[in-house]
């Protein structure tokens, strides 16, 4: 029987592999433009998320390498097999290479949780001590089901030799060149295709539910009524969560659209190989889709794409860095007032409002440090006879948050005040009481103060 059956260049291999690599040669640039904008146009407001997005970016330019150049997989319908095209096609067989294409694909998926728990866990759990002990046991969780996920298929694999004699009529029919030349490379991940199913339907449900969980709570406490942070904040966290979410939203779409089409030719036994190669190029223009999805949706990086462009020297404005003097007024009374004060980007105080009368009293806050450094802070007052704290100095570290007690003696009311005065320290520095008691004021990348009112009600 000759090759060339089909008149269809569509549903042959030359035409899948040529534009798969056609694809990674085209997107390789956009990656490695996408990881400089991450590492050098990710303002301060971002930089708490610039290590997950950088993970995530890289570990979808590894699905699109691995994929489209590594790989090649094949896959020959209306049969569960394929062969893989790619360049590890000469030095793993057919099962190694699926593993590295699933695995890379769990690992992008991965990334994706790990990020949407970053956001989580900076904006809603990071006061929470206990939450830091969960963290290294959820990753960890999580890693090794990335690692263990593909295994079970390829436990319950058919054996090769009587698969291939399953599947040889229709081989010979639809793919009789593949047959001839690669029959020994020809891996058949299933005979029954409801096993394949329920591995993918499984994994995608542990990785998407996490992400809905982490991204409905994220989106919740940003939209809290009783919150120390300014609507500036509020508004710039919001738009950086909504962008995170489009970014991934719209190349986990992509990707998902051909793995529901092979879900459904397994299931009617349907055939048709160029729509089968459609949507299989479609897969591999998942990193490209999500790095232009990230360039477009951040707006430091469409700056830095349009300063490429058009030779514009742009510049965004980042609010993070500011070391101007941000003031919060709370009010001591029974009743909170109606209208929360504004609180500084870099840090915030939760609640803001706190009800001690002039007969005494305590009063429990939350500071929240925003930024990606560690913070020292010092608190002053302006009545020690009737105010004090429970810790003068202190250190804060990334997206965690120091339990402030105020306490008020019995004793007539006046105009107080309580400074908390902050600045951007190393990891290395431990003692924050050493780092204020020299002769000059303490210096770093930011630092600012946040002076508390103070007006008790008798």
């Amino acid at each position: 029987m000759p090759c060339n059956t089909s008149t269809n260049y569509f549903a042959t291999s030359d035409f899948f592999i040529f534009s798969v690599h056609l694809i990674t040669i085209i997107s390789t640039p956009f990656h490695i433009f996408g990881a400089f904008c991450i590492l050098s146009r990710t303002p301060k407001l971002m930089s708490s998320a610039k290590s997950t997005l950088l993970n995530l970016h890289i570990t979808s330019s590894i699905l699109d390498l691995v994929y489209g150049c590594l790989a090649c997989p094949f896959i020959m319908s209306p049969t569960i097999s394929m062969v893989f095209f790619g360049v590890l096609g000469g030095f793993l067989d057919g099962a190694g290479i699926y593993y590295l294409v699933i695995l890379s694909i769990a690992l992008t998926a991965n990334a994706m949780v790990v990020l949407f728990e970053n956001r989580y866990h900076c904006l809603v759990n990071g006061q929470e001590s206990k939450s830091r002990h969960r963290r290294p046991i959820f990753f960890a969780i999580n890693i090794i089901y990335t690692f263990i996920c593909p295994i079970p298929l390829l436990i319950f694999a058919p054996n090769q030799a009587d698969a291939n004699i399953y599947y040889q009529d229709q081989l010979q029919k639809y793919h009789p060149c593949i047959l001839e030349s690669k029959k020994s490379e020809i891996f058949v991940l299933a005979i029954d295709g409801w096993l394949l199913m329920f591995s993918f339907s499984l994994t995608s449900i542990f990785y998407v539910s996490q992400s809905i969980y982490f991204v409905t709570f994220t989106i919740w406490s940003l939209n809290r009524v009783k919150t120390s942070a300014s609507k500036l904040t509020l508004s710039l966290q919001r738009r950086f969560m909504v962008a995170i979410v489009v970014q991934k939203a719209v190349p986990t779409v992509s990707l998902a659209i051909p793995v529901f089409f092979m879900a459904a030719s397994i299931w009617m036994d349907s055939s048709n190989q160029a729509i089968t190669n459609i949507f299989l190029i479609q897969v591999s223009l998942h990193g490209i889709i999500a790095t232009l999805a990230m360039l477009i949706m951040h707006k430091p990086y469409r700056q830095a794409v349009s300063q490429c462009i058009f030779g514009c020297n742009w510049r965004f404005h980042d609010l993070s860095s500011r070391t101007s003097i941000s003031v919060t007024h709370i009010h001591l009374k029974h009743h909170p007032p109606l209208s929360a004060s504004k609180m500084g980007v870099e840090l915030s105080l939760d609640p803001p409002v706190c009800p001690i009368q002039a007969m005494g009293g305590k009063s429990t806050h939350k500071m929240t440090n925003h930024t990606d450094r560690h913070i020292a802070f010092k608190i002053k007052s302006s009545n020690n006879s009737n105010y004090s704290v429970n810790q003068i100095f202190g250190i804060i570290k990334v997206c965690e948050t120091f339990q402030l007690i105020i306490t008020r003696k019995p004793g007539k009311p006046q105009a107080d005040k309580l400074v908390i005065q902050y600045v951007a320290v190393g990891e290395d520095v431990n003692d924050a009481k050493a780092f204020f008691a020299g002769p000059n004021p303490p210096t770093g990348v930011f630092e600012g103060e946040t002076v508390i009112k103070l007006s008790a009600a008798e």
